[in-house]
């Protein structure tokens, strides 16, 4: 991806940070869930800390992932939205639970309302937490019900590498973990060649 377009990118430590305010708005907010459904990929490191702080803060809540895909690409999405993980929802899905679905950015919200959609068959209250939202791209009626920023940047999360080229990556990620992912690709290529 060209350095023209204008990225945010977003630090290990800026990502805990924001998910533990993520959290605290939660708490602040009174709601109480009893299960933290983080939205994998991008949601997974989020949901892990909010649950963390949630735990630490005395609330008896369980966690999940559901694994979902619409993108097939930078910025090319699928027909629909790929949700997988369902089954673990069985045994959470009563009336009086209280779902929080995290993810990392709410950009369009048609994962969210597929996802949401997809839900309708398990009992209990929903709510979305996102560290991000886009408004403008946003192509449904949802809306976040917790978020800490907005913006319509390009955000690049601390994990993301794929679709970066390498000035970038040099330039944006720690030199230790520069150096780790150039022996990695040297490594791979030499197994390639003598394969």
């Amino acid at each position: 991806m060209p350095e023209s377009v204008d990225k945010h990118w977003i630090g290990a430590e800026e990502l805990l940070e924001d998910s533990l305010e993520l959290a605290r708005r939660v708490l602040e907010s009174g709601y109480a869930p009893t299960l933290v459904i983080g939205l994998w990929r991008g949601g997974a490191p989020v949901a892990i800390a909010l649950h963390e702080a949630l735990r630490f803060c005395g609330l008896r809540v369980d966690h999940l992932p559901l694994r979902t895909a619409l993108y097939t690409g930078i910025d090319q999405r699928a027909p629909t939205v790929r949700i997988d993980g369902l089954e673990a929802l069985h045994e959470h899905a009563h009336a009086d639970a209280r779902m929080l679905l995290v993810d990392d950015v709410f950009d369009t919200g048609i994962t969210m309302q597929q996802v949401l959609g997809t839900l309708e068959q398990f009992p209990g209250e929903r709510r979305i937490a996102a560290l991000w939202w886009k408004p403008t791209r946003n192509l449904t009626a949802l809306r976040p019900d917790y978020c800490v920023h907005r913006s319509e940047r390009w955000l690049v999360f601390p994990h993301e590498l794929c679709g970066l080229d390498e000035a970038e990556i040099r330039r944006h990620k720690p030199a230790a973990c520069v150096a780790t992912l150039l022996a990695m690709r040297a490594l791979a290529a030499a197994r390639r060649g003598s394969g």
